[in-house]
C-alpha cells in the first residue's frame, strides 16, 4: 500500500496558472472545488481522460520523465514535482479561498529564496485523482482509500484547510477525518492553513481561554458525512477492522488539533518581536497548559510573562492584570499558600475588573 517515495503533485504556481488560463480570479468567484472540477478540470483533461497531474505531464512539450540511479523522481516538467505536502480540504470550500489559504501557509514555510511558495508541490485530490474515473465510477472504494492513505504516508506532511475555524467544514467530512486518522497513525506532521481574514479571527479568538475548547467541542466523527453514502460506510468499516471506534477517532482528532495549537502558539512566542507581544502569547500558552492539567508547564510560561510585565515600560499594559490573575490561579492549583496567591488575585480584580478568568479554582 505505502509508496516508498512521495508521489508527484502540482505546484501552487500551477493552481494560479490554471486559474489564469480560465479567465482569472473573476471567473472563479464563488466557485467551490466541486464546481471547478465540473466546469474546468473535466473539460481541460478530456483529451487524455487522465488526472490533472498525468495530463500536464502528457501534454507538456518534451518533459524529462525519469528517475536517477537511487530511484529519485527527476521529472523536470515545471509544474509537476514530488509532492511535499498532502492537502486535506472539503470540496464545498470556495476554490479561491483554498488557494489563498495555501498561499499564506506556504509563504510562512519557505525560505527567502522562494518567498511566495509557488514552487511547493502538493498532493491535491482534485488534481491527483483521475476525476473521469471518479465521475464514471470506474474504481472501487478500496482503490481510492489506498490512493489517499499511501500518498499521505509517503509524503509525511499534511496541511488541512479550515474554514470557518470555529466550526470547520473539513471536520464534518468523513474523508477528512480519515486523513487525520492516517496522519495520527503514521506520525505525519500536521498543520492547518486558513485564509488571511480567518487567520486574523483565529489569532484573536485563541487568546480567549474558551474559544479553542469550543471548537474542539464541535468534533463528532460519528456525525461526519460523505458525498457518496457508501464511502462513509466503507471508511467506517475500515476503522472497525482496525478496532477504531468513533470515540477513538474523536480522541485522535482532538490530540492532533491540540498538538497543532500548542505548536502554533509556540511559534508566535518564538517569533514575537516585542516583549509585550511575547508576554501575551506566553499567557495564552499558560492557559492551554492549564486546560491540559499540565500545571508546571503553565507555571513556567506564566512566570516568564510576569517577568516581562514587571518591566516598568509594560506596567500599564492591559494584559498585565489578566496574567497576574492567571498566575494566582495557577499558584493556587499548585498548592501554594492562600496568602501567596490571594493578594495577587485581588489586586488584579481591582486593577482590571472588566474581565474574568477561569484559571483560579480556589
Amino acid at each position: 500500500m505505502a509508496e516508498t517515495r512521495p508521489p508527484r503533485g502540482l505546484t501552487l504556481g500551477f493552481f494560479k496558472h490554471f486559474v489564469a488560463l480560465h479567465g482569472g480570479r473573476d471567473a472563479f468567484l464563488g466557485l467551490t472545488t466541486e464546481d471547478v472540477c465540473t466546469r474546468y478540470v473535466l473539460p481541460f483533461t478530456a483529451s487524455t481522460k487522465a488526472s490533472m497531474v498525468d495530463h500536464i505531464l502528457a501534454t507538456t512539450a518534451n518533459p524529462i520523465n525519469n528517475e536517477d540511479e537511487e530511484g529519485t523522481d527527476k521529472t523536470t516538467c515545471p509544474y509537476v514535482q514530488p509532492a511535499s505536502w498532502f492537502v486535506s480540504h472539503a470540496w464545498s470550500y470556495v476554490f479561491l479561498d483554498v488557494i489563498d489559504a495555501l498561499d499564506g501557509f506556504f509563504a510562512e514555510q519557505v525560505n527567502d529564496s522562494d518567498s511566495s511558495g509557488d514552487n511547493v508541490a502538493v498532493w491535491f485530490c482534485l488534481f491527483n485523482n483521475n476525476q473521469h474515473d471518479v465521475t464514471d465510477k470506474l474504481r472501487r472504494f478500496d482503490y481510492w482509500v489506498d490512493s489517499f492513505q499511501s500518498a499521505l504516508t509517503a509524503i509525511g506532511q499534511v496541511v488541512m484547510v479550515l474554514s470557518p475555524w470555529q466550526n470547520p467544514t473539513t471536520l464534518t467530512r468523513t474523508w477528512c477525518v480519515f486523513e487525520i486518522y492516517v496522519a495520527y497513525t503514521t506520525h505525519a506532521r500536521f498543520e492547518i492553513a486558513m485564509g488571511h481574514a480567518q487567520k486574523q479571527v483565529f489569532l484573536q479568538d485563541i487568546q480567549d481561554d474558551h474559544s479553542f475548547e469550543a471548537m474542539l467541542g464541535t468534533i463528532k466523527s460519528e456525525a461526519s458525512q460523505t458525498a457518496v453514502a457508501s464511502d462513509r460506510d466503507n471508511i467506517i468499516g475500515t476503522m472497525t477492522d482496525a478496532n477504531v471506534s468513533f470515540a477513538d477517532l474523536d480522541r485522535m482528532v482532538l490530540e492532533v488539533l491540540s498538538d497543532w495549537i500548542v505548536h502554533t502558539v509556540q511559534r508566535h512566542i518564538d517569533r514575537a518581536v516585542e516583549a509585550v507581544e511575547k508576554a501575551q502569547w506566553l499567557d495564552v500558552m499558560a492557559g492551554i497548559w492549564v486546560g491540559k492539567r499540565r500545571l508546571e508547564d503553565a507555571n513556567h510560561c506564566i512566570s516568564q510573562a510576569l517577568a516581562i510585565y514587571r518591566d516598568e515600560r509594560y506596567d500599564v499594559h492591559s494584559g498585565k492584570w489578566k496574567t497576574v490573575a492567571r498566575a494566582a490561579g495557577i499558584a493556587g492549583e499548585l498548592g501554594a499558600p492562600r496568602s501567596d496567591w490571594e493578594p495577587m488575585f485581588q489586586i488584579a480584580l481591582t486593577k482590571s475588573p472588566s474581565w474574568t478568568t477561569n484559571t483560579s479554582r480556589h
